[in-house]
């Protein structure tokens, strides 16, 4: 088992959304594996993007979270973010979109 605290925070985020409530995770699961893998592949695609649009206030944490919220269009997310530059939410939220809705 892996404790949400032993996490990074981009996934700690996103995980939030997808897993609600729950404090440890089966490492072996598809689920786990396949939000981790996700995480990942997207900071990896993103990297340049997420760091412009990275502040004090919003950080790893929430960005994992506007990806989890992007990705399954759920009204707000990347999109809405007023203080990021408009190309970048773009990007982010059009490349959040391209990896596929989820649940849990």
């Amino acid at each position: 088992m892996v404790e949400f605290h032993e996490l990074s925070e981009f996934v700690r985020g996103y995980v939030t959304f997808q897993f609600p409530n729950q404090a440890s995770f089966d490492e072996e699961s598809v689920e786990f594996k396949s939000a981790c893998r996700d995480c990942h592949d997207f900071r990896y695609i993103n990297s340049n993007e997420l760091a412009l649009a990275e502040t004090p206030e919003y950080g790893q944490f929430e960005l994992g979270a506007d990806f989890w919220q992007s990705r399954n269009k759920t009204g707000t997310g990347y999109y809405d973010r007023a203080f990021i530059n408009a190309d970048v939410r773009f990007v982010l939220g059009q490349s959040a979109v391209s990896f596929g809705e989820c649940s849990e």
